[in-house]
Formats: C-alpha cells, structure tokens, sequence
C-alpha cells in the first residue's frame, strides 16, 4: 500500500504531491523562458550604413565659424534624387591646427527631425598643421538643412567646434 503524505495548511489537508508540482512547473517555465529570451544590442560602429537613397553630384556649398585657431569649416556636398530632389552626398570639415580625440557629427535635418552621422578625421591631410574630416557615405535627402560639428570622440555630446549649418 502506497503512502501519502499530507500538508495541514490553509486548505485543509492535500496531498503533498499536488502542491509541490504546481510550484514546481510554475518555476520551471520561468527558468525556462528565461533562458531561450535572447537580446542582442550591437554598437552603433558596428551596424553597416546603407545609403537612403541614390543620390549623385558634388556641388559644395560651405560655412564656417570662429577664426585662427577657433576656425571651422564645414562642407555638405549637395546632389540631387530623381525621386527626393535635394540630397546630400556627403561633407567634411576642418580646423586649422592639429587636434586628436574628436569626430565629424552631421545632422541631416527633414520635415524637422535629423539623422546624426560620425566620422573620423585625418591629420595633416594638407601638407600643414590641420585636422580635415570626410564622410562620403551619407547619401540622405534633405529638406531644410546639414549642419557639421566637431565633436569630442569620448563624449559625444561635447561640441568642440562648430556646429555650422548649410541650407540648400
């Protein structure tokens, strides 16, 4: 003959068995789902850009900000989509000193919201005493304006210089 061990509690007295196996599957699907829930965060760095649209032509148009070693100048290179008119090819930005630890910010602005985009800079790229950036890779439409700054490349919320904004 079988033996059954019974609980006393606020039920009355239940088998033992059908107690434990109800707390016993509710903490085993917990564990379960815990472990097959996957996230996967990658680095913005590390995520490829894909251009917005086909946007061809170079035509600079450019502005700047600050003189002698506080001078910055920013350059959006202006294209055209056949089905966005305006766009943007790329842009670049220099100062006219040497400088390591900063980034090339762009924010492309349409109907009132922007897109950011980050490059890094080259020293020296003139034969001189400079720091000149490039970011051919943008490809995005525009309605209203670009604006190019330099940015600190360990806190990216620091601007350096600039910022400086074309309209086209």
């Amino acid at each position: 003959m079988k033996k059954v061990r019974y609980v006393v509690g606020a039920l009355g007295m239940t088998p033992v068995l059908g107690v434990v196996t109800p707390a016993l599957a509710a903490g085993t699907a917990g564990q379960a789902m815990a472990k097959t829930g996957k996230m996967v965060a990658l680095a913005q760095r590390d995520v490829p850009r894909a251009p917005d649209i086909t946007c061809t032509g170079h035509n600079p148009i450019s502005s700047h900000k600050g003189t002698g070693k506080n001078y910055f100048e920013g350059v959006a290179f202006l294209g055209s989509s056949p089905r966005h008119g305006f766009c943007i090819s790329g842009t670049s930005g220099w100062v006219s000193h040497f400088q390591s630890a900063m980034l090339l910010r762009t924010r492309v602005y349409v109907k009132g919201h922007y897109t950011s985009y980050l490059a890094h800079g080259k020293k020296d790229a003139f034969g001189s005493n400079s720091t000149y950036f490039v970011d051919n890779g943008i490809n995005h439409a525009v309605s209203s304006m670009v604006c190019e700054a330099l940015i600190n490349s360990h806190m990216h919320s620091k601007v350096l210089y600039g910022p400086v904004c074309e309209v086209p």
